[in-house]
Protein backbone atom coordinates (compact mmCIF):
# COMPACT_ATOMS: atom_id res chain seq x y z
CA UNK A 1 0.00 0.00 0.00
CA UNK A 2 2.84 2.36 0.80
CA UNK A 3 3.89 2.36 -2.85
CA UNK A 4 0.75 3.85 -4.31
CA UNK A 5 -1.71 6.57 -3.88
CA UNK A 6 -0.76 7.07 -6.74
CA UNK A 7 -12.98 12.18 -13.32
CA UNK A 8 -31.74 24.85 -12.07
CA UNK A 9 -33.68 26.14 -14.38
CA UNK A 10 -33.23 24.80 -17.88
CA UNK A 11 -34.00 27.20 -20.66
CA UNK A 12 -36.94 26.27 -22.84
CA UNK A 13 -34.67 26.71 -25.82
CA UNK A 14 -32.30 23.90 -24.83
CA UNK A 15 -32.34 20.58 -26.65
CA UNK A 16 -33.15 17.08 -25.52
CA UNK A 17 -29.60 16.78 -24.17
CA UNK A 18 -30.31 19.49 -21.67
CA UNK A 19 -33.57 17.82 -20.75
CA UNK A 20 -31.56 14.76 -19.76
CA UNK A 21 -29.31 16.99 -17.67
CA UNK A 22 -32.36 18.54 -16.03
CA UNK A 23 -33.48 15.11 -14.86
CA UNK A 24 -30.09 14.66 -13.18
CA UNK A 25 -30.44 17.93 -11.29
CA UNK A 26 -34.05 17.34 -10.24
CA UNK A 27 -32.95 16.43 -6.72
CA UNK A 28 -31.36 19.85 -6.24
CA UNK A 29 -34.46 21.60 -7.53
CA UNK A 30 -36.75 19.71 -5.17
CA UNK A 31 -34.66 20.88 -2.22
CA UNK A 32 -34.16 24.37 -3.57
CA UNK A 33 -37.28 25.82 -5.27
CA UNK A 34 -35.32 28.89 -6.38
CA UNK A 35 -32.09 27.54 -7.85
CA UNK A 36 -29.39 29.78 -9.28
CA UNK A 37 -27.70 29.62 -12.68
CA UNK A 38 -27.51 26.29 -14.47
CA UNK A 39 -24.05 24.70 -14.33
CA UNK A 40 -24.30 24.22 -18.08
CA UNK A 41 -24.27 27.98 -18.66
CA UNK A 42 -22.25 29.09 -15.62
CA UNK A 43 -19.35 31.50 -16.14
CA UNK A 44 -18.12 32.74 -19.47
CA UNK A 45 -17.96 29.49 -21.42
CA UNK A 46 -20.59 26.89 -20.53
CA UNK A 47 -20.35 23.25 -21.43
CA UNK A 48 -19.68 19.80 -20.10
CA UNK A 49 -16.08 19.53 -18.91
CA UNK A 50 -15.49 16.00 -20.19
CA UNK A 51 -11.89 16.61 -21.16
CA UNK A 52 -12.71 18.01 -24.60
CA UNK A 53 -13.32 21.61 -23.51
CA UNK A 54 -10.49 23.86 -22.39
CA UNK A 55 -11.42 25.77 -19.22
CA UNK A 56 -12.19 29.41 -20.05
CA UNK A 57 -9.87 32.23 -19.08
CA UNK A 58 -10.23 35.91 -18.33
CA UNK A 59 -7.89 38.82 -17.58
CA UNK A 60 -9.59 40.01 -14.39
CA UNK A 61 -7.46 39.14 -11.35
CA UNK A 62 -9.10 37.25 -8.48
CA UNK A 63 -10.44 39.37 -5.64
CA UNK A 64 -12.52 39.03 -2.53
CA UNK A 65 -15.22 41.39 -3.83
CA UNK A 66 -15.53 39.31 -6.96
CA UNK A 67 -15.66 36.16 -4.86
CA UNK A 68 -18.50 37.53 -2.71
CA UNK A 69 -20.63 38.16 -5.80
CA UNK A 70 -19.77 34.89 -7.52
CA UNK A 71 -20.43 32.86 -4.37
CA UNK A 72 -23.82 34.50 -3.95
CA UNK A 73 -24.62 33.77 -7.61
CA UNK A 74 -23.46 30.18 -7.90
CA UNK A 75 -22.96 28.65 -4.44
CA UNK A 76 -25.18 30.19 -1.77
CA UNK A 77 -28.33 28.34 -2.77
CA UNK A 78 -26.76 25.02 -1.66
CA UNK A 79 -24.11 26.07 0.88
CA UNK A 80 -25.86 28.98 2.61
CA UNK A 81 -25.25 32.71 2.40
CA UNK A 82 -22.19 32.53 4.69
CA UNK A 83 -20.94 29.09 3.53
CA UNK A 84 -21.82 27.56 6.89
CA UNK A 85 -24.30 25.16 5.29
CA UNK A 86 -27.68 25.24 3.63
CA UNK A 87 -30.69 23.01 3.07
CA UNK A 88 -29.02 21.21 0.16
CA UNK A 89 -25.55 20.82 1.70
CA UNK A 90 -25.69 21.32 5.47
CA UNK A 91 -21.93 21.05 6.07
CA UNK A 92 -19.76 24.16 6.38
CA UNK A 93 -17.29 24.95 3.60
CA UNK A 94 -15.87 28.01 5.33
CA UNK A 95 -12.09 27.93 5.01
CA UNK A 96 -12.22 25.38 2.18
CA UNK A 97 -9.19 25.43 -0.13
CA UNK A 98 -8.22 23.54 -3.27
CA UNK A 99 -11.72 23.79 -4.77
CA UNK A 100 -10.76 23.95 -8.46
CA UNK A 101 -11.30 20.24 -9.24
CA UNK A 102 -14.52 20.09 -7.23
CA UNK A 103 -15.97 23.12 -9.06
CA UNK A 104 -14.77 21.96 -12.49
CA UNK A 105 -15.89 18.31 -12.22
CA UNK A 106 -18.61 18.31 -9.59
CA UNK A 107 -18.85 15.96 -6.64
CA UNK A 108 -21.55 13.34 -6.06
CA UNK A 109 -24.77 15.42 -6.01
CA UNK A 110 -22.95 18.67 -6.82
CA UNK A 111 -23.05 19.66 -10.50
CA UNK A 112 -19.95 20.79 -12.34
CA UNK A 113 -19.31 24.40 -13.37
CA UNK A 114 -16.92 24.17 -16.34
CA UNK A 115 -17.76 27.70 -17.45
CA UNK A 116 -16.14 29.38 -14.45
CA UNK A 117 -12.64 30.70 -15.10
CA UNK A 118 -9.66 29.97 -12.84
CA UNK A 119 -9.76 33.57 -11.68
CA UNK A 120 -13.45 33.25 -10.77
CA UNK A 121 -12.85 30.03 -8.83
CA UNK A 122 -9.89 31.59 -7.02
CA UNK A 123 -12.12 34.54 -6.12
CA UNK A 124 -14.71 32.19 -4.61
CA UNK A 125 -11.93 30.51 -2.64
CA UNK A 126 -10.83 33.94 -1.34
CA UNK A 127 -14.37 34.45 -0.05
CA UNK A 128 -14.42 31.05 1.65
CA UNK A 129 -11.13 31.80 3.37
CA UNK A 130 -12.17 35.26 4.49
CA UNK A 131 -13.84 33.68 7.54
CA UNK A 132 -10.44 32.93 9.16
CA UNK A 133 -11.44 29.49 10.36
CA UNK A 134 -9.05 28.08 12.98
CA UNK A 135 -8.51 24.40 12.21
CA UNK A 136 -5.56 24.05 14.59
CA UNK A 137 -7.75 22.69 17.38
CA UNK A 138 -9.52 20.09 15.24
CA UNK A 139 -8.78 16.40 15.55
CA UNK A 140 -7.29 14.34 12.72
CA UNK A 141 -10.69 12.83 11.99
CA UNK A 142 -12.31 16.27 11.82
CA UNK A 143 -9.55 17.56 9.55
CA UNK A 144 -9.86 14.52 7.29
CA UNK A 145 -13.62 15.01 7.01
CA UNK A 146 -13.13 18.69 6.20
CA UNK A 147 -10.33 18.40 3.64
CA UNK A 148 -10.50 14.86 2.30
CA UNK A 149 -13.85 13.13 2.76
CA UNK A 150 -15.53 14.52 -0.38
CA UNK A 151 -13.19 12.31 -2.45
CA UNK A 152 -12.10 9.61 -0.01
CA UNK A 153 -15.24 9.13 2.09
CA UNK A 154 -15.75 9.88 5.76
CA UNK A 155 -13.98 6.65 6.76
CA UNK A 156 -11.25 6.82 4.06
CA UNK A 157 -12.58 3.76 2.22
CA UNK A 158 -13.24 5.69 -1.00
CA UNK A 159 -16.10 7.16 -3.00
CA UNK A 160 -17.18 7.19 -6.63
CA UNK A 161 -14.60 9.98 -7.07
CA UNK A 162 -11.66 7.97 -5.71
CA UNK A 163 -12.60 4.32 -5.36
CA UNK A 164 -9.63 2.95 -3.41
CA UNK A 165 -9.27 2.93 0.35
CA UNK A 166 -6.50 5.06 1.85
CA UNK A 167 -6.82 3.70 5.37
CA UNK A 168 -3.32 3.26 6.84
CA UNK A 169 -1.73 4.95 3.81
CA UNK A 170 1.59 6.66 4.50
CA UNK A 171 3.31 9.02 3.81
CA UNK A 172 0.83 11.69 2.73
CA UNK A 173 2.74 14.95 3.19
CA UNK A 174 4.11 15.31 -0.35
CA UNK A 175 0.81 14.31 -1.95
CA UNK A 176 -1.22 16.75 0.17
CA UNK A 177 1.16 19.64 -0.44
CA UNK A 178 1.87 19.03 -4.16
CA UNK A 179 -1.23 17.21 -5.34
CA UNK A 180 -1.24 13.99 -7.33
CA UNK A 181 -2.89 13.25 -10.65
CA UNK A 182 -6.37 14.78 -10.46
CA UNK A 183 -5.96 15.78 -6.82
CA UNK A 184 -5.28 19.48 -6.25
CA UNK A 185 -2.62 20.58 -3.73
CA UNK A 186 -3.93 21.53 -0.30
CA UNK A 187 -1.99 24.40 1.27
CA UNK A 188 -2.17 23.50 4.96
CA UNK A 189 0.57 23.42 7.61
CA UNK A 190 2.57 20.26 8.35
CA UNK A 191 1.01 20.16 11.81
CA UNK A 192 -2.45 19.58 10.31
CA UNK A 193 -1.15 17.02 7.82
CA UNK A 194 0.46 15.19 10.76
CA UNK A 195 -2.95 14.90 12.41
CA UNK A 196 -4.56 13.57 9.22
CA UNK A 197 -1.68 11.08 8.83
CA UNK A 198 -2.16 9.89 12.40
CA UNK A 199 -5.88 9.42 11.75
CA UNK A 200 -5.22 7.27 8.66
CA UNK A 201 -2.61 5.15 10.42
CA UNK A 202 -5.05 4.59 13.27
CA UNK A 203 -7.00 2.12 11.13
CA UNK A 204 -4.11 -0.38 11.48
CA UNK A 205 -4.87 -2.24 8.26
CA UNK A 206 -2.75 -5.37 7.81
CA UNK A 207 -2.42 -5.59 4.04
CA UNK A 208 -0.62 -8.92 4.17
CA UNK A 209 -3.74 -10.53 5.65
CA UNK A 210 -6.07 -9.31 2.88
CA UNK A 211 -7.40 -11.56 0.15
CA UNK A 212 -6.48 -10.69 -3.41
CA UNK A 213 -9.88 -9.10 -4.03
CA UNK A 214 -9.72 -7.11 -0.79
CA UNK A 215 -6.24 -5.88 -1.74
CA UNK A 216 -7.49 -4.89 -5.18
CA UNK A 217 -10.39 -2.91 -3.69
CA UNK A 218 -8.07 -0.99 -1.39
CA UNK A 219 -5.09 -0.43 -3.67
CA UNK A 220 -5.89 -0.98 -7.34
CA UNK A 221 -9.48 0.20 -7.71
CA UNK A 222 -8.56 3.87 -7.34
CA UNK A 223 -6.96 3.77 -10.80
CA UNK A 224 -8.49 0.77 -12.54
CA UNK A 225 -12.08 0.92 -11.26
CA UNK A 226 -13.96 -1.32 -8.86
CA UNK A 227 -14.33 -4.10 -11.43
CA UNK A 228 -11.22 -3.43 -13.52
CA UNK A 229 -13.18 -1.33 -16.01
CA UNK A 230 -10.62 1.48 -15.95
CA UNK A 231 -10.87 5.20 -15.20
CA UNK A 232 -9.19 8.45 -16.18
CA UNK A 233 -6.28 7.38 -13.96
CA UNK A 234 -5.67 3.91 -15.39
CA UNK A 235 -6.71 1.57 -18.23
CA UNK A 236 -9.21 -1.25 -18.26
CA UNK A 237 -7.54 -4.47 -17.09
CA UNK A 238 -10.28 -7.10 -17.30
CA UNK A 239 -9.43 -10.45 -18.97
CA UNK A 240 -5.65 -9.89 -18.80
CA UNK A 241 -2.93 -12.21 -20.07
CA UNK A 242 -1.47 -13.62 -16.85
CA UNK A 243 2.23 -13.46 -17.74
CA UNK A 244 2.13 -9.91 -19.01
CA UNK A 245 -0.06 -8.71 -16.12
CA UNK A 246 2.36 -10.25 -13.61
CA UNK A 247 5.31 -8.51 -15.29
CA UNK A 248 3.63 -5.09 -15.24
CA UNK A 249 2.58 -5.40 -11.59
CA UNK A 250 6.02 -6.54 -10.43
CA UNK A 251 7.96 -4.02 -12.52
CA UNK A 252 5.62 -1.04 -12.78
CA UNK A 253 5.15 1.15 -15.83
CA UNK A 254 6.07 4.76 -16.61
CA UNK A 255 3.40 7.33 -17.37
CA UNK A 256 2.37 7.97 -20.95
CA UNK A 257 0.20 10.52 -22.77
CA UNK A 258 -2.92 8.37 -22.34
CA UNK A 259 -2.40 7.75 -18.62
CA UNK A 260 0.17 10.19 -17.25
CA UNK A 261 0.28 8.65 -13.78
CA UNK A 262 3.20 6.30 -13.31
CA UNK A 263 2.28 2.83 -12.08
CA UNK A 264 4.59 1.79 -9.23
CA UNK A 265 6.08 -1.66 -8.91
CA UNK A 266 4.71 -4.09 -6.33
CA UNK A 267 7.28 -6.50 -4.94
CA UNK A 268 6.45 -9.48 -2.78
CA UNK A 269 6.90 -7.41 0.38
CA UNK A 270 3.95 -5.20 -0.59
CA UNK A 271 1.89 -7.77 -2.57
CA UNK A 272 2.33 -11.49 -2.01
CA UNK A 273 2.35 -14.00 -4.86
CA UNK A 274 -0.86 -15.48 -3.48
CA UNK A 275 -2.61 -12.10 -3.48
CA UNK A 276 -1.30 -11.32 -6.96
CA UNK A 277 -2.46 -14.66 -8.38
CA UNK A 278 -5.91 -14.19 -6.82
CA UNK A 279 -6.23 -10.71 -8.34
CA UNK A 280 -5.24 -11.91 -11.82
CA UNK A 281 -7.52 -14.95 -11.60
CA UNK A 282 -10.45 -12.75 -10.60
CA UNK A 283 -9.80 -10.31 -13.45
CA UNK A 284 -9.39 -13.12 -15.97
CA UNK A 285 -12.80 -14.51 -15.00
CA UNK A 286 -14.57 -11.25 -15.86
CA UNK A 287 -17.51 -11.83 -18.18
CA UNK A 288 -16.54 -10.87 -21.71
CA UNK A 289 -18.70 -8.44 -23.69
CA UNK A 290 -20.54 -9.84 -26.69
CA UNK A 291 -20.62 -6.88 -29.07
CA UNK A 292 -17.70 -6.27 -31.39
CA UNK A 293 -16.86 -2.73 -30.27
CA UNK A 294 -16.68 -3.63 -26.58
CA UNK A 295 -14.56 -6.70 -27.37
CA UNK A 296 -12.12 -4.55 -29.29
CA UNK A 297 -11.95 -1.92 -26.56
CA UNK A 298 -11.27 -4.56 -23.92
CA UNK A 299 -8.65 -6.63 -25.71
CA UNK A 300 -7.01 -4.25 -28.20
CA UNK A 301 -7.62 -0.57 -27.43
CA UNK A 302 -5.17 -0.31 -24.51
CA UNK A 303 -2.33 -0.72 -27.00
CA UNK A 304 -3.75 0.28 -30.39
CA UNK A 305 -6.21 3.01 -29.32
CA UNK A 306 -9.99 3.03 -29.49
CA UNK A 307 -9.76 4.15 -33.12
CA UNK A 308 -7.19 1.41 -33.99
CA UNK A 309 -4.85 4.07 -35.38
CA UNK A 310 -1.91 3.44 -33.08
CA UNK A 311 -2.54 4.24 -29.43
CA UNK A 312 0.34 3.84 -26.95
CA UNK A 313 2.28 1.41 -29.17
CA UNK A 314 2.03 3.72 -32.17
CA UNK A 315 1.04 1.01 -34.65
CA UNK A 316 -2.15 1.37 -36.67
CA UNK A 317 -3.99 -1.87 -37.36
CA UNK A 318 -6.60 -0.35 -39.67
CA UNK A 319 -5.14 -2.09 -42.71
CA UNK A 320 -4.24 -5.35 -40.95
CA UNK A 321 -7.62 -6.90 -40.25
CA UNK A 322 -6.80 -9.85 -42.48
CA UNK A 323 -3.97 -10.76 -40.09
CA UNK A 324 -6.00 -10.55 -36.90
CA UNK A 325 -6.51 -14.26 -36.29
CA UNK A 326 -2.86 -15.11 -36.92
CA UNK A 327 -1.62 -12.28 -34.70
CA UNK A 328 -4.03 -13.08 -31.89
CA UNK A 329 -2.98 -16.73 -31.83
CA UNK A 330 0.77 -16.24 -32.25
CA UNK A 331 1.36 -12.89 -30.56
CA UNK A 332 4.72 -11.17 -30.97
CA UNK A 333 7.88 -10.92 -28.90
CA UNK A 334 7.41 -14.10 -26.87
CA UNK A 335 7.78 -13.15 -23.19
CA UNK A 336 9.77 -9.98 -23.86
CA UNK A 337 7.21 -7.97 -21.89
CA UNK A 338 9.40 -4.91 -21.42
CA UNK A 339 9.38 -3.97 -25.12
CA UNK A 340 5.98 -2.29 -25.26
CA UNK A 341 6.12 -1.58 -29.00
CA UNK A 342 7.50 -5.01 -29.92
CA UNK A 343 5.46 -7.26 -27.65
CA UNK A 344 1.93 -8.50 -28.20
CA UNK A 345 0.36 -11.26 -26.10
CA UNK A 346 -1.22 -14.31 -27.64
CA UNK A 347 -4.68 -15.58 -26.77
CA UNK A 348 -5.91 -19.16 -26.87
CA UNK A 349 -9.31 -20.13 -28.24
CA UNK A 350 -10.56 -20.45 -24.66
CA UNK A 351 -9.63 -16.80 -24.07
CA UNK A 352 -10.80 -15.42 -27.42
CA UNK A 353 -12.79 -17.54 -29.84
CA UNK A 354 -12.33 -17.35 -33.60
CA UNK A 355 -15.77 -15.80 -33.87
CA UNK A 356 -14.83 -13.06 -31.38
CA UNK A 357 -11.63 -12.29 -33.30
CA UNK A 358 -13.66 -12.09 -36.54
CA UNK A 359 -16.08 -9.69 -34.84
CA UNK A 360 -13.22 -7.40 -33.81
CA UNK A 361 -11.73 -7.44 -37.32
CA UNK A 362 -15.11 -6.51 -38.80
CA UNK A 363 -15.47 -3.75 -36.22
CA UNK A 364 -12.12 -2.21 -37.20
CA UNK A 365 -13.08 -2.35 -40.86
CA UNK A 366 -16.29 -0.47 -40.03
CA UNK A 367 -14.52 2.40 -38.25
CA UNK A 368 -14.81 5.75 -40.07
Amino acid sequence: MNTIFNNYQPSIFLTVLTLASALFYTGCELLDPNPGPSPVTAGSNGGNNNGTITPPTDTIPPSLDRGVNLYAQYCARCHGDDASGGTVWPGSIQGKIGIHTIVRDGRRGMPNFPGLTDSEIESIELFLNSFNIDNSTKSGKELFEFYCSSCHGSDATGTNIFSGSIQSYSPIHTIVQNGKGEMDPIAIPDSLIDKIQEYLLGFNVDFKSLSGREYYDRVCASCHGLEGEGSTRGPEIRNPVAGFATYVIRNGRPGEPWYTREMPRYDTDSLSNTQLNEIIAWLRNAVKPTDAGSLFNRFCANCHGTDARGGPVGESIRSKTGEFLEKVREGEGGTNYSRRTKYMPSWSTSELTNDEVSKMAAYVRSLP
